[in-house]
């Protein structure tokens, strides 16, 4: 119906005058399966593998090239579009604004969105992450810099990355990651504090 309706028309058109039409993406959940498809032009495809659509497409595929993979989870699929969303949008001119994800289960009806300001909450996460793994992405790669300060990059970013990452975790286990990471005992007071929460 909607391609009847919406795309179809657009094939009397020659190729020269035919008006431009978005390119869609679009989701059909069934009680077996969920099916993805890709509306461009007057064509209909089903789709079998991760793909994207708009200005950014150039990006976008070489950033799901890099970071998808078949066998993650659905959560992991959608902080992997967060991502790819959030770089398209820094870098491609014209794309931005506010972004809502959904994630569609394949064997069933369930539909999740992770709304407006939890994207924006975690993009900023990983506009975090990127500054962190500069200086150990430039001293893996550099021959002049000496292996000790390798190393201490390393450990600064295992500490950076933990703070990072200590806003998605419980305290009392934050805690105890930190003095691991540090070499440093956890103090008394402090693992009586978490002992009592347990």
């Amino acid at each position: 119906m909607f391609l009847k309706k919406r795309i179809g028309p657009y094939g009397v058109f020659s190729p020269e005058t035919r008006p431009e039409i978005p390119t869609l993406l679009i989701v059909i959940q069934f009680s077996a399966a969920t099916l993805l498809y890709k509306a461009s032009g007057t064509k209909l495809r089903r789709l079998h593998e991760s793909d994207c659509i708009g200005m950014g497409v150039i990006l976008g595929k070489s950033l799901i090239g890099q970071l998808f993979d078949p066998k993650i989870s659905l959560t992991q699929s959608g902080l992997i579009a967060v991502y790819i969303l959030n770089q398209v949008k820094r870098w491609v001119d014209t794309c931005g604004g506010k972004s809502d994800i959904l994630l569609i289960f394949n064997r069933d009806k369930n539909i999740i969105r992770i709304p407006t300001d939890k994207v924006e909450e975690l993009e900023k996460h990983f506009d975090e992450f990127s500054l962190r793994v500069r200086p150990v992405l430039m001293a893996a790669a550099d021959a002049t810099v000496p292996h000790s300060e390798y190393e201490k990059a390393m450990h600064q970013f295992a500490i950076d990355v933990l703070a990072l990452r200590g806003k998605f975790m419980e305290m009392k286990q934050f805690f105890r990651s930190l003095y691991q990471l540090a070499g440093i005992p956890l103090p008394k007071d402090l693992e009586e504090m978490i002992a009592k929460e347990e």
